[in-house]
């Protein structure tokens, strides 16, 4: 299986960040591709938080995969299962 991954984080400034987040699907628009996104604790959320430590980025995460997973992003791939599992949860009892 071949997954596509447009590498948030990877060399980009925070606005290529930002324009990859906002576009979501849009990055790979063919539905049979899966698209994934790894947002789990980037230095993005040090500037947009205004946080340094990686320990503070938490909300910050939760919220770009809760947008994630609005946006049509099939897989997100994070560190803290439990958190993300709750989060994702309670967003199915909303709908």
């Amino acid at each position: 299986m071949i997954i596509a991954d447009p590498g948030i984080g990877f060399g980009k400034t925070l606005e290529h960040n930002l324009s990859l987040l906002s576009s979501g699907r849009e990055v790979v628009p063919d539905e049979r591709m899966p698209l994934m996104w790894g947002v789990s604790r980037k230095s993005m959320f040090s500037s947009l938080l205004g946080r340094e430590s990686t320990d503070h980025r938490l909300a910050g995460t939760l919220g770009v995969a809760a947008r994630a997973k609005d946006k049509g992003v099939d897989i997100i791939r994070v560190h803290d299962v439990e958190e993300h599992a709750d989060i994702f949860a309670a967003m199915g009892a909303l709908r």
